[in-house]
């Protein structure tokens, strides 16, 4: 027959999930504030796009030398990254048997409605 749990025990169980719980409260604004803190310093997306578009305002539209040269820097870099960027995708890794074969196709598109209802016009 199992024996039931002190008061006690209880009462050391509850102790510790009330105490469990309310860290776990307090740490969440304390991650999310260091999140916060990462996201500003390292990720930089966010601020590129700024200076991309404060170059093109700045330097374009309101003539500012510095800006379009600061544009011209950010955009040429972000055209080189680009055009050395990879464009080929790893779909399927496997080793081939002797025999075996491979067939690559393409799912054909969807004809678009425009020529659907011609198609069916002119039929």
């Amino acid at each position: 027959m199992a024996t039931r749990p002190s008061p006690a025990t209880l009462g050391q169980g509850l102790a510790t999930w009330l105490v469990f719980l309310a860290l776990g409260r307090i740490a969440r604004p304390i991650r999310w504030f260091f999140g916060q803190i990462r996201r500003a310093l390292f990720n930089w997306s966010g601020y590129t796009r700024y200076v991309r578009e404060q170059t093109v305002v700045e330097g374009l539209f309101n003539g500012s030398k510095f800006w379009l040269l600061v544009g011209g820097g950010v955009w040429g870099v972000r055209a080189l990254r680009r055009a050395s960027g990879r464009t080929e995708r790893v779909v399927l890794r496997e080793v081939i048997q002797p025999g075996e074969r491979i067939v690559i196709s393409q799912i054909p598109r969807k004809v678009p409605r425009k020529q659907r209802r011609a198609a069916a016009k002119a039929g």
